[in-house]
């Protein structure tokens, strides 16, 4: 498993992040980066079950209970925004463990089913619940955070910084879980889970700790989109952007749990943006890309520097 590359020749790009909004104060563009920091989070999550072999496809469904979460403690229960914020991501944390104890126990594609229903019937859930989480309507008017300092989020600016923060601590908690004992481990799962049985390791133990960490950051995710949208409905926890989050997984590279999500995620956030006129065509566009990295490179995006060298110098030897 490649764990090294982006991880650490690509840092020196986040100076550069900190510094776009000086250059770009477009709020098309600002948004833009922000929906990229939003579904990088999400991507790194799915990564991140995928080191111990759980391919998930209910990301969207943490983050859609992260947001209502922390919606209705803010409004509901009148707490503090930074008070709701880490207490609903928590909420969305106990909430997907206590579920995926019986679904951890299935494997392979019946588990990826499962895992698709989840965001389906957290959908649904917050659709027909009007008195609570407002039906299909969705929740209205939700009120800006609180300013912490000269930060007072007047601005898409504000929130651009605030979803990089974000992102950035995603990031390094991620890797340094992969890095760890845990991704270790996590990867002998994967890779035997009878074999990881007879050593003495709980794989168990191990799946729902991922499911947990994963279903936390994302909730924290959504806990963000809440305010900066000011409105929440049911198609945050869209099936089809749970799916488009593998999608960005695998064509950025699963053998690179960081690089892999962040180069996957913009690529295919950004070029679809380019193509606004062919919109509509957006599912065919992700399938084709999907299946051409699929057949011609295997090891995702993150790969291309590799195949690029290797083609070279044979032409120099030549």
């Amino acid at each position: 498993m490649k764990i090294k590359g982006f991880e650490k020749s690509g840092w020196f790009i986040i100076p550069v992040l900190f510094f776009i909004p000086v250059f770009i104060q477009d709020g098309y563009y600002l948004g833009l980066a922000i929906n990229c920091f939003i579904y990088i989070i999400l991507t790194l999550t799915f990564m991140l079950m995928m080191q111990i072999g759980l391919l998930s496809l209910g990301q969207c469904a943490f983050y859609g209970m992260g947001a209502y979460s922390c919606t209705l403690l803010v409004i509901k229960a009148k707490l503090p925004y930074w008070i709701a914020l880490p207490l609903g991501a928590l909420i969305t944390m106990a909430i997907a463990t206590l579920i995926f104890i019986p679904i951890i126990r299935t494997k392979g594609l019946f588990f990826a089913i499962m895992t698709l229903c989840l965001s389906a019937i957290v959908a649904q859930i917050a659709g027909t619940w009007e008195s609570f989480l407002g039906g299909h309507t969705g929740i209205v008017g939700i009120p800006k955070p609180s300013p912490v300092g000269p930060i007072d989020f007047s601005s898409r600016v504000h929130y651009y910084f605030f979803c990089l923060s974000l992102m950035l601590i995603t990031i390094i908690v991620i890797s340094r879980l992969v890095k760890s004992n845990f991704g270790i481990t996590s990867r002998l799962i994967r890779e035997n889970e009878l074999l990881a049985r007879h050593v003495g390791i709980n794989p168990f133990k191990y799946k729902l700790m991922s499911v947990s960490i994963a279903s936390f950051f994302a909730g924290l995710t959504g806990g963000f989109y809440a305010p900066y949208s000011k409105y929440i409905h049911p198609e945050v926890s869209s099936i089809w952007d749970s799916l488009y989050v593998q999608i960005y997984g695998i064509t950025g590279g699963l053998g690179y749990p960081i690089g892999g999500a962040i180069v996957g995620t913009v690529v295919l956030k950004i070029l679809p943006e380019m193509m606004r006129v062919v919109q509509m065509y957006q599912p065919m566009f992700f399938g084709v890309i999907l299946i051409l990295v699929v057949l011609f490179l295997p090891n995702g995006l993150m790969e291309l520097p590799k195949v690029f060298a290797q083609r070279w110098f044979k032409s120099r030897i030549k």
